[in-house]
C-alpha cells in the first residue's frame, strides 16, 4: 500500500473509501500471491450492477484464501497488515494469529480431550490476565444445557478480565487511534468471519423468533428440536468466540502499550488453543456448592464429529 493511500485510509477512516482501499489492498496481495487463482481475477472492489456477484469485500477475500495452506495464508496477512501494507505494529504476530483464526474447525471436535489439557489452557489464559487459576467445569453434547447455563448466569462483577479490558480502554496512542475504525472493524472481520461461517445461517432467526417467544410465555428450550437447540447454542457461542478472536487480534496491535499495564502475554491465545480443539470456552461461571457460590470456568464440548 502506498503512503498516500495509508493517509487516505486514516483521514477517511469512517467512510466507504477507507473500506474500499483496504479491500483493494487485500485483493492486490491475494492476486500477487496466488496468480493461478482465476476466481481472484474475477473479483472487484467496485460494484458492478451488471455483475453484482463479482463485488468483493475484505471479508470475501479472507474467506477465499482459507483454501490455501497456513503458510500461504500467513504470507497474505503479513503482506496486508505489515510494512508493505497497512503497516500496523507487531504485524508478524498479528499475521500468525489471524492465520490460526482462519483455520479453526469451530465447534467441531474430532475427539474428546483430556480435562488436564483443557485445565492447562484455562490456567494459562487466567495467568495472562494476571488472575488466579480457576477449576473448569465441563458441559458435554447438549446445546440446550449450554444455552440455559449461559442465560441463567448473572453478570459477574470484577471478573478475571476486568483489569485487562480497562487497560484496553486506557491505551493512549495517537498513531493507533489514527488508523481508524476500518482497520479495527476489518480485524474483527478477519478474526470472527470464520466463526460465523461455521454456525448455522438461520441461528439468529431461530434465536430471535423461537427462544424469545418461549421465554416471553414462561417456556424454555428443553422441547426444542435438536437442530433448533444447536442453532440457539451456536448463536451464543458464535458471538463469544468472535469477541475472543477479535480481542486477541487487537491485542497484538496494542501489545507495546498493553505491556506497560502489565499484560505481557495475549490471554486469547490459550482460548484459541481450546477453539482449535473444537471446544467452546464459555467463560467464568458462578455455581452454588454447599450453599456457597464458587467461580469456575465453563467449557462446552459440542457433539464429537465422526
Amino acid at each position: 500500500m502506498k503512503e498516500d493511500e495509508r493517509i487516505l485510509l486514516r483521514e477517511h477512516r469512517e467512510s466507504a473509501l477507507a473500506s474500499d482501499l483496504l479491500a483493494q489492498e487485500a485483493l492486490d496481495v491475494a492476486r500477487r500471491l496466488f496468480p493461478q487463482d482465476t476466481a481472484l481475477s474475477l473479483m472487484s472492489t467496485k460494484y458492478d450492477s451488471k455483475n453484482p456477484n463479482s463485488y468483493a469485500f475484505y471479508s470475501t477475500i479472507v474467506s477465499h484464501i482459507r483454501q490455501y495452506p497456513s503458510e500461504d495464508q500467513n504470507n497474505f496477512f503479513l503482506e496486508v497488515w505489515g510494512p508493505n501494507g497497512i503497516d500496523v505494529p507487531n504485524a508478524e504476530l498479528l499475521a500468525s494469529y489471524l492465520t490460526r483464526c482462519n483455520t479453526i474447525p469451530w465447534f467441531s471436535p474430532k475427539e474428546e480431550v483430556d480435562v488436564a489439557i483443557l485445565q492447562a489452557h484455562i490456567s494459562e489464559h487466567l495467568s495472562a490476565l494476571n488472575s488466579e487459576s480457576l477449576p473448569i467445569t465441563l458441559i458435554k453434547n447438549d446445546w440446550s444445557v449450554e444455552v440455559t447455563t449461559e442465560m441463567e448466569q448473572e453478570e459477574i462483577e470484577d471478573g478475571p478480565g476486568t483489569q485487562f479490558f480497562a487497560a484496553f480502554g486506557n491505551v493512549k496512542s495517537r498513531e493507533l487511534e489514527g488508523m481508524g475504525s476500518p482497520i479495527w472493524s476489518s480485524i474483527w472481520v478477519t478474526a470472527s468471519n470464520p466463526v460465523f461461517e461455521a454456525i448455522s445461517k438461520d441461528s439468529e432467526d431461530k434465536f430471535m423468533g423461537k427462544l424469545e417467544g418461549r421465554l416471553m410465555f414462561g417456556g424454555g428450550i428443553e422441547d426444542f428440536k435438536e437442530d433448533e437447540k444447536r442453532s440457539t447454542g451456536l448463536y451464543f457461542a458464535g458471538w463469544t468466540a468472535a469477541s475472543h478472536a477479535s480481542t486477541g487480534a487487537k491485542y497484538y496491535v496494542y501489545m507495546d502499550e498493553m505491556k506497560k499495564f502489565g499484560f505481557s502475554n495475549n490471554p486469547m491465545e490459550s482460548l484459541i488453543d481450546i477453539y482449535k480443539l473444537g471446544y467452546y470456552p464459555m467463560g467464568v461461571l458462578e455455581q452454588e456448592v454447599d450453599g456457597e457460590k464458587k467461580r469456575v470456568f465453563g467449557i462446552f464440548q459440542p457433539p464429537i464429529q465422526s
